[in-house]
């Protein structure tokens, strides 16, 4: 019985197609908030999975921060990674995928079917137009170069004292 038990219970574990998991937190953030997500592969725990990709390159509305990297000891693997969001509203999840090679040596690519969104705010004030802040000077523009006395005074010293010697080694033989 216990043996049986064992058998479907792998049987259905090797029919479980292997799928890409996204979770984000829950909450509104601003843009350019550094936003973790994590990433678990479900399902094929038998399965080797390669690195997992972030969108295609198209999308402008979120910048990867950074990662991904993979948690230590994860069978399946999770993996960890940061996002900031570049837009305003309603904004998904880049697409997420992952090679996965069975045993076989067939890879096939799995990508996360439900993508979450998150709500991103803007950082502007909502009720009153925003100003933009005044330019600061250039650095270390403002007043006289102090800075530039002491390097420029040694070497005027110097030549000074040369051509009083000088003028004096002159007067004494004509």
């Amino acid at each position: 019985m216990a043996v049986c038990l064992l058998a479907v219970t792998a049987a259905v574990a090797a029919d479980e197609s292997p799928a890409v998991e996204i979770t984000v937190p829950s909450g509104a953030v601003r843009v350019g908030d550094r936003v973790p997500v994590r990433v678990a592969a479900r399902g094929g725990e038998d399965l080797l999975w390669g690195e997992l990709n972030i969108g295609d390159g198209s999308e402008k509305s979120w910048a990867v921060v950074e990662g991904p990297r993979e948690l230590a000891g994860a069978r399946p693997p999770v993996w960890e990674l940061v996002l900031a969001p570049m837009a305003v509203g309603e904004v998904a999840v880049p697409a997420v995928s992952a090679v996965v090679r069975d045993a076989s040596g067939e890879t096939r690519n799995v990508m996360a079917v439900d993508l979450p969104t998150v709500n991103v705010a803007s950082v502007l004030p909502i009720d009153e137009e925003a100003q933009p802040a005044p330019l600061r000077g250039p650095i270390g523009v403002s007043g006289f170069p102090w800075e530039w006395v002491v390097p420029l005074a040694v070497p005027i010293l110097g030549l000074v004292t040369v051509l009083v010697w000088w003028g004096r080694r002159r007067r004494g033989f004509g």
